[in-house]
């Protein structure tokens, strides 16, 4: 999809293209684009499922799409079978919270959206371990009743992007 504007001839690369998301699979930005599930699929490594997209989006785009015939039920390769089933396998959100160091109170009032300094530790190391364990910004924040535009907010101020990607 990213790469029909230059198909068209509007733009000769993908990243000339002002009005794509593409720019958005490159760095943390627009909080509203949940890259978390294309880059999760290249890998879980966020540095290096950027470098696999960067070398996916280099390739020229010759197979013919819309006349390819599906034979059988869904198509599910090794390496995406495998990543499903660490995400069936993975933490739960509240789980990954209690493993912060969280009292049961501390839990209950970060649960119920409270905005406490004193749990913004707590907070912070649950949003990057629930990340890195491929849950989107917005499955993160539902969790602990706060927006994932918030969570994202809280990752850029008190985090560098080396954290977040490791």
């Amino acid at each position: 999809m990213h790469q029909n504007p230059v198909k068209a001839g509007v733009c000769k690369r993908v990243e000339e293209y002002k009005w794509s998301s593409e720019q958005s699979y490159q760095e943390y930005m627009n909080g509203w684009i949940d890259t978390d599930l294309v880059l999760g699929m290249l890998s879980a490594d966020r540095r290096s499922a950027i470098k696999k997209y960067n070398e996916f989006m280099s390739e020229e785009e010759t197979a013919d799409y819309e006349n390819i015939k599906v034979i059988g039920g869904t198509l599910v390769n090794r390496p995406e079978k495998e990543r499903i089933q660490k995400i069936i396998k993975r933490k739960s959100l509240d789980e990954i919270l209690i493993a912060t160091g969280v009292s049961e109170g501390e839990f209950n009032l970060i649960k119920n959206g409270s905005r406490g300094r004193d749990l913004t530790g707590y907070k912070l190391k649950y949003a990057i371990e629930a990340s890195k364990s491929n849950y989107s910004m917005k499955e993160i924040g539902e969790n602990i009743r706060v927006s994932d535009v918030a969570i994202i907010q809280m990752l850029r101020r008190n985090t560098n992007k080396n954290d977040l990607i490791s």
